[in-house]
């Protein structure tokens, strides 16, 4: 394969988001709202697509202070994380907690490369912090916003199907739970709340501390480029066998993917980390070009996807720099994880579903493999898994109607929903999904009898309404 034949994954997705844009949305541009500081805080989440008017936003500076919040009321309380998740987790008319305030390094073990760090460290500081004492997380969902007790509350991960998610890594927390008491908890201590708090939700309380198994410090040689659709999905098993981390960026409409492949970089190579800080500018073009031309949407489409060839992408890097890329474009995501088994034939009939009922996206897909684990009602839960993303723009009003025409599909394969993303189903749905659904339930409902820790979207989830 020669390079001219290649194409730069950042430039083939930026021109689909950027093109997909256009035929499909409004070319006024969002504005930041300001919260209101005269009554209630306005929350709401990165997308927009989640908003609430709390009464209170807690921001404690220590464990006590959180013990204290917990024991001196008496309303409903939501854990806010960052705000990167697209589900009703966290909006709340009560109090909001956040644990921007705890964060940073607890203590580590250069022996068993384990590190302690409060829960409110955010993905994005975890990557440094640990290069600092020579470790790095195993691996990492591609999006590097979210806090580490968010992703591991809602199984956020990255591709590998060697490699589980955030959760799996998890060797110890502390979690204090509706009622002030505060848990230690590990495979051989408490086992089965740990095993439903590392992707709890955030309902059985509020976990302060998490201690990660890490491997070490390492730099990683990503490698991008567009091929046929048909001719990759058929050479699947090659590709995961032969690279540490594997994932496609599927092109709706098209019979174009992006395959990314990611692997050790050889000792001595230079880092390479770029990024196309024009997507925005170029989107807005491209909205008044739609606007102006709409009937050359289409071919604008395919002219743009033949400019992207520019050859193919490399990234070198620190693990943590290589495995995250930026997000500056507002979107709504659903994802499903079916057995890594049907992986391929879910995809294709996804695919196949996008160009009979939305000839008009253009937003690439997302498709990767990850290995199970014993979490209690995580996505990889006792299977390893194939995890399918479909996204539209968070501006198109149509959104919610485009993510339902897909949805059926991923349930024909017992897709299970990502627990931070769009979905639909509720606890009975739920429940066949997962062996473990039931005994979760028990151990909440055991934890906070009033049900403090739920909304009234998690009141539905857990058929608890």
């Amino acid at each position: 394969m020669t390079e001219n034949k290649l194409w730069s994954r950042r430039r083939v997705i930026a021109a689909s988001c950027q093109l997909s844009a256009a035929l499909l949305l409004s070319p006024a541009l969002a504005t930041a709202q300001q919260a209101s500081t005269k009554r209630r805080l306005r929350w709401q989440n990165w997308a927009g697509n989640q908003k609430s008017l709390p009464q209170h936003i807690a921001v404690p500076r220590s464990e006590d202070d959180i013990i204290k919040l917990l024991r001196d009321s008496s309303g409903e309380i939501r854990p806010m994380g960052s705000g990167h998740s697209w589900s009703g987790l966290v909006p709340s008319d009560g109090t909001l907690l956040s644990l921007d305030r705890l964060k940073g390094l607890i203590s580590h073990d250069a022996n068993t490369l384990q590190a302690e760090v409060w829960s409110g460290t955010k993905l994005f500081a975890y990557g440094p912090m640990m290069a600092e004492i020579d470790q790095a997380i195993i691996n990492m969902s591609d999006i590097n916003y979210q806090s580490m007790a968010g992703a591991i509350s809602t199984s956020t991960h990255g591709t590998g199907n060697e490699l589980g998610c955030i959760s799996s890594f998890v060797s110890e927390l502390q979690l204090i739970t509706p009622d002030g008491e505060s848990i230690r908890c590990s495979a051989e201590k408490n086992t089965d709340l740990f095993n439903a708090a590392r992707n709890g939700l955030g309902v059985l309380g509020v976990i302060t501390r998490l201690r990660f198994q890490n491997r070490e410090k390492h730099r990683l040689h990503q490698q991008t480029w567009l091929a046929d659709i048909e001719a990759t999905l058929d050479n699947i098993e090659q590709l995961n066998r032969d690279n540490e981390q594997f994932e496609l960026f599927p092109l709706p409409n098209s019979d174009k993917t992006l395959v990314v492949v990611t692997n050790p970089a050889q000792a001595g190579a230079a880092d390479q980390i770029t990024n196309n800080p024009d997507a925005l500018a170029d989107m807005e073009k491209l909205f008044n070009l739609s606007n102006k031309l709409p009937a050359l949407s289409q071919s604008v489409y395919n002219m743009g996807l033949e400019m992207a060839v520019r050859g193919i992408e490399h990234r070198i890097g620190p693990s943590y720099d290589v495995l995250a890329h930026p997000r500056t474009t507002l979107f709504i995501e659903m994802e499903y994880t079916v057995p890594a088994d049907l992986g391929v034939d879910c995809l294709r009939e996804v695919l196949q579903t996008i160009r009979d009922k939305a000839p008009e996206v253009a937003f690439p897909l997302e498709y990767r493999y990850v290995k199970g684990d014993d979490t209690m009602i995580g996505m990889f839960s006792d299977q390893d898994g194939c995890s399918i993303s479909v996204h539209q723009f968070a501006k198109y009003p149509k959104w919610r109607d485009y993510l339902a025409t897909i949805e059926p599909v991923f349930w024909k394969y017992g897709g299970r929903p990502h627990w931070g993303k769009w979905h639909s189903l509720t606890d009975q749905s739920l429940a066949s999904l997962y062996p473990n659904w039931q005994q979760f339930k028990t151990i909440r409902q055991e934890l906070d009898p009033k049900g403090r820790m739920l909304n009234s979207y998690l009141r539905e989830l857990l058929g608890e309404a």
